[in-house]
């Protein structure tokens, strides 16, 4: 089948295969398969199983080895990923291939027919992970015992492959009439699974001020402080603070932001530390609301204070909406 056809395939007949790899444990170009299991889905319900070990090139660490219970001897026993990944290719042929984080997976996968010179099958593919997030919102924890756990599916051993590509393939049977209901076809399923996010676009870089067109800083003091920057008219371009008000105030024409180019002036206000900088810098960016500045300019989220009367004869904490004097 087409890839073409397959996505266009009502999605309640489709084909499903599920898989799971494991692996040598080692990052990017060190990365070897050593088993890779698969369990077909249909209808709804488990159907053929297959699972094969692998052979690797590098011996196996010690912690990799009790993590999967796939021992050196077992690897050097096993086929090669030439004998084994043609017939993974077979089973993938015409199907959705689902696995847990499916990225990884799917990785794996394609690493290894890079390796054994293969063709890789491009299969559709859907993520479990993906899919509890759309259509289980509540559950928080998508790791793949605890997603199946929450969806009533027991899950016996872990960590090789036949089991968890088995246990992927529960939790896929247990989401799918959830999916069949938001999606008709293959390919609407996917776009509800794998909705494309908007490409964002970059601002365009602002243009570095040459150093004699800039504001004059040379009267802000070394000092802790806030200072304000103004624009021709005396408008308020961005409110910032520092412990140091001359180095950080020169940052700004290093590295220019949009209203970089409109500073003119620049004013100052001292404070005795650090932290009475970050209060007043708080306070002149609500009351200004420079344009420069993204955060900090809400208005009042909710949050309250506790404060300590020390003017009654018995001291108490109350809660009050705005810090004291």
């Amino acid at each position: 089948m087409l890839a073409t056809d397959l996505l266009a395939a009502p999605l309640q007949t489709a084909e499903f295969l599920a898989v799971d790899t494991e692996t040598n444990g080692q990052p990017k170009e060190r990365c070897e398969l050593t088993e890779v299991g698969a369990v077909l889905v249909g209808g709804g319900e488990l159907h053929d199983r297959w699972s094969s070990l692998v052979g690797v090139s590098a011996p196996l660490g010690r912690g990799i080895q009790r993590f999967t219970g796939i021992t050196q001897a077992m690897v050097d026993e096993a086929p090669p990923p030439e004998a084994v990944l043609p017939e993974l290719a077979r089973q993938i042929e015409g199907r959705v291939l689902v696995a847990h984080s499916a990225r990884f997976d799917v990785g794996v996968l394609k690493q290894a027919f890079e390796r054994a010179e293969l063709e890789w099958p491009d299969p559709p593919v859907m993520c479990t992970v993906a899919l509890a997030r759309r259509l289980a919102p509540l559950q928080r924890r998508r790791g793949l015992a605890s997603l199946a756990d929450a969806l009533g599916i027991e899950v016996s051993v872990s960590h090789r492959a036949l089991p968890d590509a088995e246990t992927c393939a529960r939790v896929l049977c247990a989401l799918l009439p959830r999916l069949c209901a938001n999606a008709r076809t293959v390919r609407e399923a996917l776009a509800l699974v794998h909705p494309r996010k908007p490409r964002r676009l970059k601002p365009a870089a602002a243009a570095r001020r040459p150093p004699h067109e800039r504001p004059d800083l040379s009267s802000l003091p070394k000092d802790p402080g806030v200072y304000v920057f103004r624009d021709a008219d005396g408008m308020p371009l961005y409110v910032g603070k520092s412990v140091c008000l001359r180095t950080r105030a020169r940052a700004h024409f290093t590295t220019p932001a949009a209203w970089t180019g409109e500073a003119e002036h620049v004013d100052y206000q001292p404070t005795e530390s650090e932290l009475g900088a970050l209060v007043l810098e708080n306070r002149l960016i609500k009351a200004l609301q420079p344009p420069g500045n993204t955060r900090l300019k809400q208005p009042a989220d909710g949050y309250v204070y506790l404060r300590c009367r020390l003017d009654i004869a018995f001291p108490i904490l109350e809660v009050a909406r705005e810090p004291a004097a």
